[in-house]
């Protein structure tokens, strides 16, 4: 017992050297990169047949102009590996003032650079000093295209739902669709990616009825019903730079950005029907399990604000026909369609 309580030790103690070994090996490598990190140039030159200049750092970010290969632009500073923000740079400030902004590192070169260098590789490979490869140097080739930044936006929106159970909902409401209203917040992923959150509500005034036949009657008694759905939502969004606005290549004109997008999901819907007259038992609140899909347009308006239009569809099976005018008309499901505008601020 206690020979194998002792190889446990030692087998401890060897494993826990090792991971402070490997550690210590790692934040030498780090700092050894990062002291080799070049000073970043005063100018670069666009490289891409086409690169967007972006409000913010980020390939979600908001497209403020169009470059092209061979414009001319001045560092502000580096933000990262991936990013610079710059000023356009050449005729611009005559023109009325630079235009400010970011670009992927992937975009651009130093000037003085040959053309197709990068500006961590030189004519002949990867950068040198001395004749000799520097550590941590990488080729354009070797390069990856940067990935999208996490963002997080909130929102607020406006919609018009048309039920599924239509026949059940004209009977009380006398109408199958009214408005939705709600907000929510979204976080941009890397790859495009996105998931978000949603919380809306309907509300209107109606009157009770039964159904005999095919005729319905109402009841003088006035009841209310509530829809508020909340909902998770996992999607996809495709940044489309489209064409590009009047300028000179020193200054270029700005592009029109849409982001289309899509997604699915899941949720909860809370249906409450209320009224002013109820016995016990007859007012009704009950959650529900939902599911939907949804797809629409982003379009950035200005800096961060932006808006989109969007039309979802949600199933809410079984949620009704137990009982009451859906069991007349043999309606079950409390979903149904809704087109969405929306206006959103990111962060």
């Amino acid at each position: 017992m206690q020979t194998q309580m002792m190889a446990r030790v030692r087998v401890f103690v060897l494993t826990a050297a090792l991971c402070g070994v490997t550690a210590l090996a790692h934040a030498q490598a780090r700092s050894t990169t990062l002291k080799q990190e070049p000073t970043p140039p005063a100018r670069l030159r666009v490289t891409a047949d086409k690169a967007q200049l972006l409000a913010t750092c980020a390939s979600s970010g908001t497209a403020r102009a169009t470059l092209r290969r061979g414009d001319e632009l001045e560092v502000v500073r580096k933000v990262d590996a991936d990013w610079y923000r710059v000023r356009v740079a050449g005729s611009a400030a005559a023109a009325g003032g630079a235009v400010e902004g970011c670009v992927a590192a992937a975009s651009v070169e130093p000037i003085g650079a040959p053309s197709g260098a990068s500006p961590t590789s030189s004519p002949s490979g990867p950068s040198t000093q001395a004749g000799r490869p520097r550590p941590g140097a990488t080729t354009t080739a070797a390069k990856s295209r940067p990935k999208s930044k996490i963002g997080v936006s909130g929102f607020v929106d406006i919609g018009q739902g048309f039920f599924t159970a239509k026949d059940s909902f004209q009977a009380i409401l006398d109408a199958s669709s009214g408005p939705f209203f709600g907000g929510g917040g979204q976080v941009q992923l890397p790859w495009n990616l996105f998931g978000r959150v949603d919380i809306t509500r309907f509300n209107q005034d109606g009157e009770r009825a039964f159904v005999s036949g095919t005729e319905v009657f109402k009841l003088g008694i006035p009841t209310t019903i509530t829809v508020m759905p909340i909902e998770f939502t996992g999607g996809y969004r495709y940044p489309l730079l489209l064409g590009r606005g009047k300028g000179t290549r020193a200054r270029p004109g700005h592009g029109f950005t849409l982001v289309p997008y899509g997604g699915a999901g899941a949720g909860s819907v809370q249906y409450k029907e209320t009224a002013s007259f109820a016995q016990a038992g007859d007012d009704v609140d009950e959650r529900f399990t939902s599911y939907h899909v949804l797809g629409g347009v982003e379009v950035p308006i200005w800096w961060h604000v932006g808006a989109a239009v969007e039309y979802q569809h949600r199933w809410v099976p079984d949620a009704l026909g137990t009982s009451g005018v859906s069991q007349a008309f043999d309606e079950t499901d409390l979903g149904g369609g809704t087109f969405r505008l929306r206006i959103m601020v990111s962060f």
